[in-house]
């Protein structure tokens, strides 16, 4: 016997003293049992040292999809005894797997169930089926895919390979009685190698399921445990060529050098059938990035699951506002009003107590109190987390406070901090892929809506064409009769205007050409797609939660004044250009800046400029969620809804080209503008999906259109 094989009596006694060969024979039946986690990774003097994270993972393997329903819903009690766990990670009565009529039934193929064990150790569990890996029935997912009924919201897994593939992001899909269904899959792989070809191993990673079943130990050896293995492994070497090797898994960090060596002569043990990918050209794979974030496969449900979001909206208790105008308050104190929209005139954070509870609230006065409010209750209905304030008749609007974090002080202090805190990247990459399943749902709701469509954007889409058609009075309110371009050198706003831009070599038109070109294509949002949009939900409007007990984050949009009805690529444009080209929007707030954007001379009538192509992983994988989960799956929504998507890439550039053409402000800083208006110019090409990403990877972002 090895010495893995070995360790099975100990991990009998240490994971779950009930299990027995008899235990497993009970209805429903186990066909398969793996164990994982840190306990049996690691060598026990590393375990007792107290250096890694100590947890259990485990896999069960039932018949049918419906004896997963019947193991958790109906033998708690010996599930309890499989898994070692003594208090569940949600309560009982909560956690209820979905019955077969349920709506939710057909878009998950298995469970993931957790706890602590009496040590306080989490454990979890993956509850799977022989049904989901050997049915002859057809599916209406790729046999890669795995969606996963879980209480936990977990979408960032850090690899084992830092510098090479520094994560994996899955997709999840949150419901509305809490839970997720977490979109996970077999093989997560380097978008940037053609699919039809093979890839080179360091260019995939397991998921997190599958790495259990390949590294973990088999509790009861049964040929259904060897099948499941040899599928799983059939599909990886399919895709390489080669064979997995205990390196190619997730959390092969955490092997001794012994349980390496086991795994691998485990996984050399199995002769795989399927015949490999062909060789991709070696020419091509040298012009190819490679990416250092795997996504999974983009899935969207066609239904929309959260059917009232303004059940989660928050709102100040009426006595606390009672109490406040009677003057009775514990604490206050005046502050700035923290985003600048030219409406808001004094805030102020009061804390008021009632009957043993306090209560902190933000008191604003505006004139604009009651068409803020209504703007709030709009929003609530097509966002989640919306904070609807109440109104006195003195027209104060109190809103409940939320001490959370702006997503874009953890971006800036991210950067500032070398770009190596995963901590903060790992809740940069939830936010966002969090951020995208809002806005999307948002989306669909209003695409979906035949009333939303009626309503007009005329006021709001006449005053930017407005704007645009007088870019030089436009350009004279925020720079005066000339802009500077260099140290001591300025030029007439008109003569700006009319300067050719060279870009890498690349010869674009006139700002003025483009921005005429941009009035012709805003014109044409009139007649497409409305949505109800917040106008701007990029970082510096994002509010970040702390972890809440199911390990995501609440997200809450910090300002709902320039909420409203807007053509589609209108409320898209501004979060996607703040998010994307985060760095080069926000130079003027980092203190430190590690290498220069850009070169660029200036002559009588062109400003030719040379471009640093060279994002960090962090910014190549947000631009990259933000095309895979926001705006790819519109195409399919925009299409049903009647429309041409194709048609509205074009509003989307130009707008993206407004933002630093006429919106921000560059006095004195005309380095940082020559910077976001490359960004601007660049993507104003962009007249179709595809255009899309060839602008994106000509601005150093190297992802490849899906």
């Amino acid at each position: 016997m090895d010495p893995e094989q070995r360790k099975i009596p100990s991990i009998f006694h240490h994971f779950a003293p009930d299990l027995s060969t008899g235990i497993l024979e009970q209805s429903p039946e186990i066909y398969s049992y793996y164990i994982g986690g840190s306990f049996v990774y690691l060598d026990q003097a590393d375990i007792l040292a107290g250096t890694h994270p100590l947890y259990w993972n485990a896999a069960i393997v039932v018949d049918r999809k419906l004896d997963i329903l019947k193991l958790v819903n109906e033998t708690r009690e010996r599930l309890l005894k499989l898994t070692g766990i003594i208090q569940q990670e949600c309560p009982e009565e909560l956690f209820q797997v979905p019955s077969p009529d349920s709506e939710y039934w057909p878009e998950f193929d298995a469970v993931r169930f957790a706890g602590y064990d009496e040590s306080g150790f989490m454990r979890s569990v993956v509850i799977m089926s022989l049904e989901y890996f050997f049915s002859d029935s057809p599916r209406t997912r790729s046999r890669g895919a795995l969606n996963i009924y879980s209480y936990e919201d977990r979408r960032v897994y850090r690899s084992n390979r830092p510098g090479r593939v520094e994560c994996q992001i899955l997709q999840a899909s949150s419901l509305p009685n809490g839970f997720v269904i977490l979109h996970d899959q077999w093989l997560y792989e380097d978008s940037m190698r053609p699919y039809d070809y093979r890839r080179d191993p360091s260019d995939l990673g397991f998921g997190q399921t599958t790495d259990l079943l390949l590294g973990g130990i088999s509790l009861f050896q049964t040929t259904y445990g060897e099948r499941i293995t040899k599928h799983v492994l059939n599909v990886h070497d399919h895709a390489t060529g080669e064979h997995a090797t205990a390196k190619s898994l997730l959390n092969s960090a955490f092997f001794s050098n012994d349980y390496t060596a086991w795994v691998n002569e485990k996984l050399n043990s199995y002769t795989i059938t399927e015949p490999p990918l062909p060789v991709l050209n070696s020419d091509i794979v040298l012009g190819l990035a490679r990416q250092t974030a795997l996504l999974s496969d983009t899935w969207t449900s066609e239904k929309l699951w959260d059917h009232d979001p303004s059940r989660s909206a928050e709102t100040v208790p009426m006595k606390f506002v009672e109490r406040y105008e009677h003057d009775i308050m514990t604490s206050a104190k005046q502050r700035s009003p923290p985003i600048e929209y030219g409406v808001s005139r004094e805030w102020e954070v009061t804390t008021v107590e009632d009957s043993g509870k306090s209560f902190s609230m933000l008191c604003k006065e505006t004139p604009f109190a009651a068409w803020e409010l209504e703007k709030a209750v709009q929003a609530s209905a097509y966002y989640p987390w919306v904070r609807v304030p109440r109104i006195s008749d003195s027209d104060l609007l109190y809103f409940p406070v939320v001490e959370h974090e702006l997503e874009s002080d953890i971006r800036l202090r991210y950067i500032e901090g070398g770009s190596n805190n995963w901590d903060d990247a790992e809740t940069l990459l939830h936010v966002e892929m969090v951020k995208a399943e809002i806005m999307l749902n948002a989306y669909k709701r209003s695409l979906r809506n035949p009333a939303v469509q009626r309503k007009h954007s005329d006021e709001l889409l006449g005053s930017l064409l407005e704007k645009v058609a007088a870019k030089e009075t436009t350009l004279r309110e925020l720079y005066g009769d000339e802009i500077q371009l260099q140290p001591g050198v300025s030029v007439a706003i008109e003569e700006f205007l009319d300067m050719q831009w060279i870009i890498n070599n690349e010869r674009y038109p006139s700002l003025r050409q483009m921005l005429d070109r941009a009035h012709e294509d805003l014109h044409e949002a009139q007649s497409g797609p409305i949505v109800f949009g917040l106008g701007d939900a990029s970082a510096p409007h994002t509010m970040v939660s702390p972890k809440t007990a199911q390990g995501g984050r609440k997200i809450i949009f910090d300002s709902y004044e320039l909420s409203g009805y807007r053509p589609l690529m209108l409320d898209v444009a501004r979060t996607f250009y703040f998010d994307v080209f985060f760095e080069t929007a926000h130079l003027s707030n980092l203190t430190s800046r590690g290498w220069p954007r850009v070169t660029y001379e200036v002559t009588k009538t062109t400003i030719e400029v040379t471009y640093a192509t060279n994002y960090d992983w962090l910014a190549r994988a947000i631009a990259d969620i933000k095309m895979r989960y926001l705006i790819n799956p519109l195409e399919k929504e925009v299409e049903s809804a009647g429309f041409s998507f194709d048609t509205l890439i074009p509003e989307l550039s130009g707008n993206i080209l407004l933002l630093p053409a006429l919106y921000q402000d560059f006095s004195g800083r005309p380095e940082d503008m020559i910077t976001c208006l490359v960004n601007g110019i660049v993507m104003s090409r962009c007249r179709s999906f595809k255009d899309i990403y060839i602008g994106l990877q000509n601005l150093g972002f190297d992802i490849l259109m899906i």
